[in-house]
């Protein structure tokens, strides 16, 4: 199967981004900017982090600069040369942690172990009967006074 009409990117990321609400170690870390965000209850709902902590809507602005953030962008769709589908789709996820959230408890630093969870929460898995998700590294991106963010880019390997 391949993307055929161009709305269909809507629904897969909405589907990508359920699935990162679902790893609530994730949700801790982003949510929680204390050094020990693991050891705090589950959430009940992880619903409430949809558009804040984690998003689609790729804008971050300077006053959001105290919590750490993942945010899902679709930055390539590439149409196969013999038909109308598009067929190499490029995922990136932006992970934006302010300095002072880095340090946890134990020896893991938070943008690392967020990036982690991504990772394994989205490498190798099925998106909507589309394909497989395919982690291709990560690569930092921004570095300012207050925070550092890193981009995680996955393609997907879209079924024939």
């Amino acid at each position: 199967m391949a993307v055929r009409n161009l709305r269909e990117l809507s629904r897969i990321l909405k589907k990508v981004t359920e699935r990162l609400l679902a790893n609530q170690t994730l949700c801790k870390l982003v949510y929680y900017n204390d050094q020990d965000p693991i050891s705090k209850a589950d959430f009940v709902s992880t619903s409430n982090l949809l558009g804040k902590e984690i998003r689609f809507i790729p804008k971050v602005g300077p006053q959001e600069n105290t919590k750490s953030k993942v945010v899902l962008v679709w930055s390539e769709g590439e149409k196969n040369p013999t038909n109308s589908d598009i067929v190499d789709l490029s995922l990136k996820v932006y992970v934006y942690t302010p300095f002072s959230e880095w340090i946890i408890l134990g020896d893991e630093l938070r943008v690392f172990y967020i990036m982690a969870e991504i990772e394994e929460t989205l490498d190798g898995k099925e998106v909507n009967g589309l394909g497989r998700l395919k982690s291709s590294g990560f690569y930092l991106d921004i570095i300012t006074d207050e925070l550092a963010a890193y981009r995680m880019e996955f393609t997907i390997d879209v079924f024939s």
